[in-house]
């Protein structure tokens, strides 16, 4: 069909104003996404949380098979949505700054108490009027420091006996007052970490996934100074001469708080999966994934340590208990590695840095009791056992290096 040359004209005229219309629409569009992304820009908040964050190696993975994509609580069943990640770095943060100022602060207390004592010995050694010079206090500010916290019973009286609840059941002793504000002071931390969350957001599904990353990131922080207080031959414990009864009463509570918070972790990813299918996504998920699998063999294992570490049972079977509870906690650590590998996620560091403590210091055990009890010129360690009457015996060891 052929048309006027008019008509061809008016038909290309018409098609060019409405291309120049469609020209002109999108700049106005285009002026007006740049205007709004400037104003954006300018109005946008600086970085809340100015501080640095791993990065995970990739995308988080490992979360098995889903079956309900359609559920609200389907995006927050797996991976990193709703986690805010800048908060949880910035307490990870404060936790490690607070525990490096602890162990600084107690490490220039011991520098300035043992050289204090190297002083008065010094000036103790001349005439006996320089040894009566310290027989006074010349201030009453560090005694009544030492008599009202460092060396205070918690209550009036020094509590030096355990606990009993009857003549066979003891559940420890109390501890002093300077370390009762001490571990105060670190459960409540936790506890604010653990609930300053978004509590104004509508979808709670949201909410669950913040806890669930909240609580997921301190039970991987603590988990450190769990295993490395618990270290017979702890680097700290000859550093800021301190005891290690002391150490082994801040590892039960670092690890109380840890299993804990690994048990509110593991409740609120089953809480987020069963309203977005039930338990059969639950089981689902447990058995179609690496990471899930190993993450509650880890929280299980840690639940039973934790309630078979308790005094009574403790004292009852303490051999028992010490070599099942080395077995048990390797494998929550292994536990929690593979969960953590399996699932990309940045606190994997944590678990190798616990890792290679607990490795060091066994290979630091084996060298220094091969050291003390085998020598090239006088051989092994000699045992002799001599009976006594009353079914006693003495055990003689005639060691071939001296042991301090």
């Amino acid at each position: 069909m052929h048309y006027p040359v008019s008509l061809h004209n008016h038909f290309g005229h018409l098609a060019t104003r409405a291309g120049e219309d469609l020209l002109s629409a999108a700049a106005d569009n285009d002026r007006q996404l740049v205007t709004r992304g400037a104003a954006t820009a300018v109005m946008a908040p600086r970085e809340a949380y100015p501080i640095p964050k791993p990065i995970p190696g990739g995308e988080v993975t490992g979360f098995g098979h889903l079956l309900n994509y359609s559920n609200q609580a389907y995006n927050f069943t797996f991976g990193l949505d709703g986690v805010n990640q800048a908060q949880n770095w910035l307490f990870v943060n404060i936790i490690l700054y607070s525990f490096l100022g602890l162990l600084a602060a107690t490490f220039i207390y011991r520098w300035v108490y043992i050289t204090n004592n190297h002083l008065r010995h010094l000036m103790t050694m001349g005439r006996w009027v320089d040894q009566r010079y310290w027989m006074y206090n010349r201030s009453t500010f560090w005694p009544s420091i030492k008599r009202n916290l460092l060396y205070a019973p918690l209550g009036r009286v020094r509590h030096n006996r355990e606990i009993q609840l009857s003549q066979a059941i003891s559940i420890g002793t109390l501890p002093s007052r300077f370390h009762t504000i001490l571990l105060g002071a670190y459960l409540i931390c936790n506890l604010v970490y653990l609930l300053v969350l978004d509590w104004s957001v509508k979808n709670h599904h949201s909410a669950i996934a913040e806890l669930r990353g909240r609580s997921g990131i301190l039970a991987a922080i603590n988990l450190i100074p769990t295993v490395l207080f618990a270290l017979r031959n702890n680097p700290l414990i000859p550093i800021l001469k301190v005891s290690y009864d002391t150490f082994n009463l801040l590892h039960r509570w670092c690890a109380r708080v840890m299993v804990l918070q690994s048990v509110i972790h593991t409740i609120a990813w089953a809480v987020n999966a069963m309203e977005s299918g039930g338990m059969h996504q639950v089981h689902t998920s447990l058995s179609t994934s690496t990471s899930y699998m190993w993450g509650m063999v880890a929280t299980v294992v840690f639940g039973f340590v934790l309630l078979t570490s308790f005094s009574p049972i403790r004292h009852a079977f303490y051999e028992t208990f010490l070599n099942v509870h080395r077995v048990l906690i390797w494998i929550g650590i292994v536990g929690v590695y593979i969960h953590l590998d399996k699932a990309n996620l940045p606190q994997l560091p944590y678990v190798k840095l616990v890792m290679a403590f607990w490795v060091a210091e066994w290979i630091w055990r084996c060298f220094r009791i091969c050291y003390h009890n085998v020598s090239r010129r006088k051989g092994i360690t000699k045992v002799t056992v001599e009976a006594l009457p009353a079914e006693a015996c003495r055990v003689t060891f005639e060691l071939k290096r001296p042991w301090r």
